[in-house]
């Protein structure tokens, strides 16, 4: 969780699997901002054999921001 304090209008990422590492895993990412989850496609069940999902969600004065993996 961090702490955003009103501050950000934007977060953006790149999301995935580290191919070496994550070969046999799969993960689902969530995104609460100030504990409501904000559905973004395509991070459920990644893996390392798909690519690295784009990620971008407005947090305007949003207090604290949770990714959940």
């Amino acid at each position: 969780t961090y702490d955003l304090g009103g501050k950000y209008r934007r977060f953006e990422a790149w999301v995935g699997l580290d191919p070496v590492t994550g070969r046999r895993g799969v993960a689902d990412v969530r995104l609460l901002v100030d504990g409501k989850e904000r559905p973004l496609p395509g991070l459920l069940g990644l893996s390392a054999a798909g690519s690295p999902v784009a990620v971008s969600a407005d947090v305007t004065g949003a207090k604290t921001l949770t990714l959940v993996v």
